[in-house]
Parts: structure tokens; sequence; C-alpha cells
């Protein structure tokens, strides 16, 4: 944010990752994605749900570029956009401060 007042895409951007990220699920994502690369069965197995909802949370968080995916041995594996990784990071500790 360069200047002191924000524009209105500025501010529809905001509202769409705070409602991406407003979900038990998807934080739980977020976390677990935080500290290391997760395929959907191991997302599934930590997450204790089913595999559709993983997959469905999944494709909201890529919709708004906060993961990102990588094929590995027959594997897609999901992580962290690493642009947007920090800050990321920051904004769970924020809420959970909060």
């Amino acid at each position: 944010m360069e200047s002191d007042i924000m524009t209105e895409q500025e501010l529809e951007r905001i509202s769409q990752i705070m409602k991406a990220v407003a979900h038990p699920t998807r934080m739980k994502i977020l976390f677990l994605l935080s500290k290391d690369l997760n395929n959907v069965n191991e997302l599934v197995k930590a997450l204790g749900v089913n595999q559709a909802l993983v997959s469905q949370q999944l494709r909201i968080l890529r919709l708004n570029n906060l993961v990102k995916t990588e094929k590995k041995n027959g594997f897609v594996y999901y992580s962290l956009d690493p642009d947007k990784k920090k800050y990321i990071n920051k904004m769970i500790e924020c809420i959970y401060n909060i």
C-alpha cells in the first residue's frame, strides 16, 4: 500500500482475500502449508476431513492466488505462493494475536 487512500479495486481484492481465508479448514490448510509442501492425501489425513472438502478448499485458495501447485512423482503438491508466503504467515500471526 503506497498511498493513504485505497482504491476500490484494492479494497475489493482485500475483501476477496479475507473471504478466502475466513473458513476454518482453509485457515488450517494455510497453516499446514506454511510448514511444508503437502499433497491432498497428506492434507486429508492432517485435517481429518474428506478429500472432496480438501480439494474444494484448495481450489478457493488457488483461485485467490494464495497457493501454488507442483507435480512430483505422480502427486500434486501444494505450497504457499512463494512470493506471498511471508505475508500469509504474517497474516496468520496477526489474526492469531487479535
